[in-house]
């Protein structure tokens, strides 16, 4: 065994237990790389649920917006050890040799395998480790594979699909997708491969207000205005110059409604951001926060009177299920995939990314506070029920447990969604579209292809 391999704790042979299984996940950044989005949340809060869950898990990533080191590291994260390995270059491969010899090794300790992402590194190496060493392994492609990111780069990843990403999904024991158009998605690019649904997780208890959560900096003057918040990375596919429109739209009429856009971003966006805010003369209806996290996070959620986001692409959203967990109405595009969750609990509105639509969806909240209020309960009803942890994590072992029994790629009938194990009914809710929605509103997701 390597010097490297001794300082980071060298494997054991994998778990001969069936009550504790060791889960080996693999991802390009972790927590506290935020700045790389709602992925980070989102990977950070299924480990946390496996924890829960009784199950041994380690986490390899790279350094990524972290301080340069040339050497791997160890930490401890919420009772999980960590290892960031640094990377070469800072492109959006994530190429780490470090990493792809301590996923060769580590895998020998797995039981599964659990790759996060695609287009990366260290998911091909994870699942090149796997497939060598016979142990099963899930992907979880986390909402880049939809039509919208594949025509990003798309001669590019028209290659890597061919070469690597296809035949990495064909080979997995499971692919992890989030939503029913996730998985749509998935078994257009790559047929054959073995699909099921399982959410993103929310903690709530990381998200409600606690006592003396105040606003603070650039948002300390707008307690008691009625916010927007969008709170989400910044990047064109969020749909912000649809949200400024509408910001725009509602102004005359609603003079004490305040726009707070927080979250990261990368110049040009920032840039081409501001340039939009002047052209619509919003300069004193928005308040650009940046990354906010922690009580900062938890502070405008709690003075948030609606959630927006009218993406025009996405996964499944953790902003979302962090306002649904605070108690936020929200207002959100199809393309968010929660089309049938948000109506059936009564919790949001969805709408087709125009600003038309949203704009008149904001208003609906704005116009109606006890319907708006009804709707943060029921969003934190669905939270509950769907969403938390521990619902999340049920789901997950189970579908571990079928592959360490089958050892290998199988073939199932995976139930999905409600009808999946560990799944619950939010209560209160019909099992139907309990909302009436305006015409305009409704078209948004009427159709054979509702929800995405």
């Amino acid at each position: 065994m390597s010097d490297d391999a001794i300082a980071l704790g060298g494997p054991q042979t994998a778990s001969t237990s069936p009550a504790r299984l060791r889960v080996l996940v693999v991802t390009a950044y972790y927590h506290p790389a935020v700045a790389f989005g709602g992925p980070v949340v989102s990977v950070r809060n299924a480990v946390r649920g496996l924890v829960e869950a009784g199950m041994e898990v380690r986490v390899l990533t790279t350094a990524a917006n972290r301080p340069r080191d040339d050497r791997p590291r160890t930490e401890v994260v919420d009772g999980v050890e960590v290892e960031y390995h640094p990377r070469l270059g800072q492109g959006d491969f994530f190429l780490s040799p470090s990493l792809m010899r301590s996923v060769a090794r580590w895998v020998q300790w797995a039981d599964v395998v659990h790759t996060q992402g695609v287009w990366t590194f260290p998911n091909l190496a994870a699942c090149l480790a796997a497939r060598l060493a016979g142990k099963p392994y899930v992907m979880t492609p986390r909402g880049s594979l939809d039509a919208w990111a594949l025509r990003r780069g798309a001669a590019k990843k028209k290659v890597y699909l061919a070469l690597v990403e296809r035949p990495c999904l064909r080979g997995a024991g499971a692919v992890q997708c989030l939503t029913r158009a996730e998985k749509r998605d998935v078994e257009t690019v790559a047929p054959g491969a073995r699909c099921t649904v399982i959410p993103n997780s929310v903690d709530p208890a990381e998200v409600r207000a606690r006592p003396g959560d105040r606003l603070t900096g650039s948002c300390a003057s707008l307690e008691g205005k009625q916010i927007a918040l969008f709170l989400s990375r910044v990047h064109p596919k969020k749909g912000i110059d649809v949200l400024l429109a509408a910001v725009e739209r509602l102004g005359p009429r609603w003079p004490d409604l305040h726009l707070v856009i927080a979250g990261p971003g990368e110049e040009p966006t920032g840039t081409h951001l501001r340039q939009r805010i002047r052209e619509r003369r919003l300069e004193g209806r928005v308040t650009l926060a940046g990354l906010v996290a922690g009580d900062s996070k938890r502070a405008l959620l709690r003075a948030a009177t609606v959630f927006v986001l009218p993406s025009f692409s996405e996964g499944l959203p953790m902003a979302v299920l962090e306002a649904l967990a605070a108690g936020v109405p929200v207002v959100v595009s199809a393309q968010c995939n929660l089309t049938d969750e948000l109506l059936d609990a009564r919790a949001g509105w969805v709408v087709k990314p125009e600003a038309g639509e949203v704009a008149a969806a904001i208003e609906r909240v704005l116009g109606d506070r006890d319907e708006a209020r009804r709707m943060g309960e029921n969003a934190m009803r669905l939270a509950q029920a769907r969403f938390s942890l521990q619902a999340v994590a049920a789901r997950t072992v189970a579908l571990y447990r079928r592959l360490v029994r089958h050892r290998g790629p199988q073939t199932w009938n995976e139930p999905v969604d409600d009808e999946a194990p560990g799944a619950e009914r939010v209560p209160g809710a019909s099992g139907t579209h309990a909302v009436e929605v305006e015409p305009a509103l409704r078209r948004a997701h009427v159709g054979p292809d509702a929800g995405r």
